[in-house]
């Protein structure tokens, strides 16, 4: 298990703690952090990987400052130090290390998304895009039987929509 790996197994244990604390289910972290419940539930439940972009809006939504969660994940990770400075050290290190392999692992990397993958990057349902497909509204390709929606397409596909709601 990496650094990243063990500080984001850490922060997810106090996001989870901190929703039981305010006593906020996953629907009203999801909604005040801009997110759909299954994203949430997915990523910080069902120990799903996270971005740390994620990570911020969910802490944020529970009350929770999301650096210090973070400085705690680091001082956990890294241990007791004989002084501050090495301590400050350890903890510049960390985060170093993980912002290095977020920006490797970044969904701006990403040339291609499968349906759920394209669902949270789009903040819709996965029958939301499954939908726009069979209406050929959003046209993927494919590998072997996996359909691939390719970051242009969606992106066309998403400016294509209305500005505004529609009128009932």
């Amino acid at each position: 298990m990496t650094t990243r790996d063990a500080a984001l197994a850490n922060v997810k244990t106090n996001l989870r703690a901190a929703m039981q604390q305010a006593r906020l289910s996953p629907a009203e972290v999801a909604a005040a952090a801009g997110m759909n419940r299954s994203t949430v539930s997915r990523r910080l439940l069902e120990g799903a990987d996270m971005p740390i972009a994620d990570v911020f809006r969910i802490a944020l939504a529970c009350g929770v400052d999301p650096v210090e969660m973070f400085a705690e994940s680091g001082r956990v990770e890294t241990g007791a130090s004989s002084g501050a400075q090495a301590q400050t050290n350890r903890l510049a290190a960390f985060v170093r290390t993980i912002v290095r392999e977020e920006l490797l692992r970044s969904d701006n990397a990403k040339i291609a998304y499968s349906i759920p993958e394209a669902a949270d990057a789009a903040g819709l349902s996965t029958t939301s895009i499954r939908n726009a497909i069979a209406r050929n509204d959003l046209v993927p390709s494919f590998y072997g039987p996996k359909p691939l929606l390719p970051r242009a397409e969606l992106e066309r596909w998403l400016v294509a929509m209305p500005s505004e709601p529609p009128r009932r």
